[in-house]
């Protein structure tokens, strides 16, 4: 069967079998608010849950809005989104995507709920990837995949689901050359290959370099690795309650990530917990709107022994090979936008 007519055939199918009800709800521990509207144009919220066909909850499922993953996973709370008609995907591993359109008013938050249906075992095609240097670990949407419980490298040929998957490898102490972040769409029965070239550079702290890979928690519990956003541009920024400088920074930082989020922009904010504990981390997460990533470094061993930050703030900006592109102390939003802009840009062969 050709592809052209098993994707139309199996539109009805999908049509028919994959649900998404639009309510006004309140997801439990997540805090909903109203995003007031820019001076321009007026913004809004979206408000996300997703279940399976058992009505059980579907964790770290992603989000694409308008044809653009964003950084949060499900459940949750998307703020700074144009007001009007918007195209919703919800996408999982293992289940088909969820597409639907969503309404956004200004100032206020529109409530979603998903519904996925597990992908049949016959519906899957095989992906071949490849790197030179081998050894790579394969990254699917932002997170290392794995095979029977292990870590999947390069070389290896995968069987994946039918649906779209951006791609990126990371090898510890390499940079990617090419290709870089690429999308592909997985059909049954197909095969595809892809492979990436890796560049030998030194860890370490400094611009040029590739910097220390790290996993920590962040406020919810979930572990966030630096090496599984190779691909995208990352600010690792140090910081504490007590600090003012700090504080005084993260609106500026706040309105860069929620400006360039979509275009493939992360934030990781690393606390190191010393004066500070889980709760004053959350309070200040509650009194300046931070929607980007809180990590918490219980041990300080990213902060003190890897990064040796010695000051506060702290600021290291990663390109999208995964080069260290700046490092400095503090950043004013300006300086921050003009240089996540040209990255983006650059990056994307603009």
């Amino acid at each position: 069967m050709s592809r052209d007519s098993f994707s139309s055939g199996m539109q009805g199918f999908k049509s028919f079998s994959i649900i998404l009800i639009i309510i006004v709800f309140c997801f439990a521990g997540c805090k909903v608010e109203e995003f007031p509207g820019s001076a321009g144009e007026p913004e809004g919220s979206l408000a996300i849950a997703v279940s399976d066909t058992l009505d059980e909850s579907v964790e770290g499922a992603a989000i694409i809005i308008d044809g653009v993953e964003t950084p949060e996973r499900s459940p949750a709370i998307i703020h700074g989104i144009s007001e009007g008609e918007h195209q919703l995907v919800i996408r999982q591993f293992g289940f088909w995507n969820d597409t639907t359109q969503v309404g956004i008013t200004g100032g206020d938050t529109t409530s979603v709920v998903a519904t996925l249906h597990v992908v049949p075992p016959n519906m899957t095609g095989q992906l071949t990837v490849e790197s030179s240097p081998a050894g790579a670990f394969l990254l699917l949407n932002g997170r290392k995949h794995f095979v029977n419980d292990s870590p999947a490298l390069t070389p290896g040929t995968f069987d994946l689901p039918w649906g779209r998957y951006n791609l990126s490898v990371h090898l510890p102490g390499y940079l990617t050359a090419s290709p870089i972040l690429p999308e592909i769409e997985i059909f049954p029965g197909e095969s595809q290959s892809l492979e990436f070239t890796l560049n030998s550079s030194e860890i370490g702290r400094s611009a040029g370099n590739s910097p220390y890979p790290f996993t920590l928690e962040n406020i919810s519990g979930d572990s966030i690795s630096v090496s599984d956003l190779t691909g995208y541009v990352v600010l690792i920024n140090f910081w504490y309650a007590a600090c003012a400088p700090c504080i005084a920074e993260f609106p500026g930082i706040e309105n860069v990530y929620r400006k360039y989020s979509m275009d493939g922009f992360r934030v990781l904010a690393i606390n190191p917990m010393r004066p500070d504990n889980r709760e004053a981390v959350i309070q200040k997460q509650d009194e300046l709107d931070m929607t980007f990533q809180l990590l918490l470094d219980w041990d300080q061993h990213v902060t003190r022994d890897l990064y040796v930050v010695g000051e506060f703030p702290q600021n290291f900006l990663i390109d999208r090979t995964g080069k260290l592109h700046d490092v400095r102390g503090g950043v004013e939003e300006s300086e921050l936008d003009e240089m996540v802009s040209e990255l983006l840009q650059t990056e994307n062969g603009q």
